[in-house]
């Protein structure tokens, strides 16, 4: 697992590499409003133009390419806002349906009880062992460390 952390808030500054060889999972960390969810909205062609920069995956640009083209080359992300696990589940069911090679997660423990974030990073750990990517934005660093466990 590799952190990256965000700068002041609002700001999107010299975001490293957000994400490495396959079965790797990095963490986006920064206070509310650093502009985490901008981030991986901005990889995932749900927030343009781009200021400056570009997004590449294996040497491709995808800055400028639709969310849907982007989603075939394999950059898939799961949204912010369920409140139960089972939703929860089933939108990360619904992105691997789309066989990510980078499975991008915005607050998938938000709203979730206990046994729920449990039983989410659980999932998430044996996808990351299976070779799968993943980028992880989420407010509950400790458990999101997947792998640590």
């Amino acid at each position: 697992m590799r952190r990256a952390y965000l700068g002041e808030p609002g700001a999107l500054q010299a975001v490293p590499r957000a994400a490495g060889v396959a079965d790797d999972a990095r963490e986006l960390l920064g206070a509310n409003g650093a502009g985490k969810s901008t981030l991986i909205r901005s990889l995932c062609g749900l927030h343009r133009p781009l200021q400056q920069g570009g997004i590449h995956l294996d040497g491709q640009d995808l800055a400028l390419l639709r969310a849907e083209q982007i989603v075939g080359r394999g950059l898939v992300l799961v949204p912010e806002g369920r409140e139960a696990s089972v939703e929860q589940m089933l939108a990360i069911g619904c992105a691997l349906m789309a066989r990510p090679r980078v499975l991008l997660l915005d607050e998938p423990s938000l709203g979730l009880a206990p046994q729920g974030i449990a039983e989410l990073f659980a999932a998430l750990d044996a996808l990351r062992a299976e070779s799968m990517t993943l980028v992880l934005v989420d407010q509950m660093a400790p458990l999101a460390y997947l792998g640590g466990h």
